[in-house]
């Protein structure tokens, strides 16, 4: 029994005589069974199954047909195809239980096998803080060129958790260790897994466009086809389950449990007491419905209409102490333990005079010279975050780009150029050398030839050449020649462009 279990306690030895005597009252308060508040299985009571969990395989889990994971089958190379996954007790009892980390570290790949997922998964989680990490040289005999890290989380790991792999609130109690031990040992159904297609590299309008050229390269990806026919530009990122009850595609599936309540501490329920019980307990008799058992099956939060708690707001306690004594007590009712704060997992409000770190550290990485790249390596950020923080740099400093900023703070390592200012440069190199190859009197394949670039291109530089000059786009490269005071020799001398 832990604080809430006691404090409920309490307050039902208080407060239980005078409603179990009182008919109106007891029926007020069991009409509340009734309500979306205690019909609504709460997240906390649910066991939930990741449909890209990598621990799902053949070798725990019924899967028909069994080589729908199999890349090298002939049926379907290089594709997983849909399939069937029969879940079964001794599965869930193996794969959905909490995962602890040694007090002393475990390496990265360890604790992503423990939990089924991507080193990038519990990447986000190590960002977010939700392990402690410790960093040895040479661990194992390894030669690597960056120590490798430890990592370990002072709190149980659930594999189906929210909030990287967050445990329910500690409001709830600690049985949820234990749900998969409280399945039906007979229990078993049948849920179908589809493969989920995206790109990877190719932006949406190139792909809609059915273009694909080097300019489209990025992390925004277009759907696949509905038949989930596999191209060189999708590819498979994951699993959807396909819902028993709406036929919709989720990440989770949840099967919810009954609230382990004060009454089953007890050994009686108010709503169905017998009169036997009542007059030992000297309460008035009152017959009402049980409360109904959640579906024993899997399927999505809609359709179980799952609820997801927060302490955010005031009705939290009364949530909880709703489900607890089956909607026998309010929660102003019952005095909320010491530690109980009403408060948010991420804090969002602002804090003024705070110092930037991370900016802070790109400012001095940009100092040195450093590309966005190599400072996106170095802190584990992403670049677009790097891209940013510069921005805003820029705009607290009032320059425009980093060799201002460079000549403003006196740095004197040799800034690198951006995305753009490089296709600047490119373009500049260009105009020049066929600046050079039109006053050579050379035509626009002669110059596409030589310069390697298409004759479109050479004719488009050389436009832009006219018009940075002055000269009208009629006269071309007559007008150009006659402007600079040059003699051209060959037999494109008189050509207009």
């Amino acid at each position: 029994m832990n604080d809430v279990d006691r404090l409920i306690l309490e307050a039902w030895e208080k407060l239980g005589p005078k409603i179990m005597a009182d008919p109106e009252e007891l029926a007020k308060r069991l009409a509340r069974r009734r309500r979306p508040v205690l019909t609504r299985p709460p997240r906390a009571w649910c066991l939930a199954i990741r449909a890209s969990d990598r621990r799902i395989t053949p070798a725990h889990w019924v899967i028909s047909p069994e080589h729908a994971m199999d890349l090298n089958h002939p049926a379907h190379p290089y594709e997983p195809i849909e399939h069937e996954v029969i879940i079964r007790p001794h599965a869930l009892r193996k794969y959905c239980r909490p995962v602890r980390t040694d007090s002393m570290g475990e390496e990265v790949n360890d604790v992503c096998k423990q939990l089924g997922v991507s080193n990038q998964t519990v990447l986000a989680a190590r960002w977010a803080g939700r392990f402690t990490e410790r960093f040895v040289k040479g661990l194992g005999g390894k030669h690597c060129r960056h120590p490798i890290p430890l990592i370990h989380s002072w709190t149980a790991l659930d594999p189906g958790g929210t909030g990287h792999f967050a445990k329910p609130d500690q409001l709830w109690g600690t049985l949820w260790e234990f749900f998969a031990d409280m399945i039906p040992d007979d229990f078993e159904q049948t849920v179908i897994r589809r493969p989920k297609f995206s790109t990877w590299g190719v932006g949406k309008r190139r792909v809609a466009n059915g273009r694909m050229g080097e300019s489209a390269r990025g992390r925004g990806g277009a759907r696949a086809p509905e038949d989930h026919v596999y191209r060189e530009d999708v590819r498979c990122i994951g699993w959807r389950w396909v819902c028993p009850g709406c036929k919709k595609q989720v990440m989770k599936i949840y099967y919810p449990l009954a609230v382990t309540t004060l009454f089953d501490f007890l050994g009686y329920d108010p709503g169905r007491s017998d009169k036997a019980v009542c007059q030992s307990k000297k309460f008035l008799p009152y017959d009402a419905d049980e409360m109904a058992a959640p579906p024993a099956t899997f399927a999505c939060a809609a359709c179980h209409r799952v609820e997801w708690f927060t302490r955010t707001n005031a009705r939290a306690w009364n949530q909880v102490v709703s489900h607890l004594t089956r909607g026998m007590l309010y929660g102003r009712e019952v005095a909320a333990p010491q530690w109980y704060r009403r408060e948010r997992k991420k804090a969002r409000c602002r804090k003024l005079g705070r110092p930037a770190i991370k900016r802070e550290a790109v400012l001095r990485r940009m100092s040195n010279g450093w590309t966005i790249e190599q400072i996106a390596r170095e802190m584990l950020i992403s670049t677009e975050s790097v891209r940013w923080m510069m921005r805003f740099i820029f705009k607290q400093e009032g320059v425009k780009n980093r060799r201002e900023l460079a000549a403003k703070l006196g740095w004197k390592h040799e800034q690198p150029l951006n995305e753009h200012e490089k296709l600047l440069a490119r373009a500049v190199e260009r105009e020049e050398a066929v600046l050079k190859l039109v006053l050579e009197g050379m035509g626009f394949k002669e110059i596409a030839r030589r310069t390697g670039m298409k004759v479109g291109t050479a004719e488009h530089m050389a436009s832009r050449v006219y018009r940075k000059q002055g000269v009208g786009r009629r006269e071309g490269r007559r007008g150009l020649v006659k402007k600079l005071g040059v003699e051209v020799a060959g037999e494109h001398q008189g050509a207009s462009k």
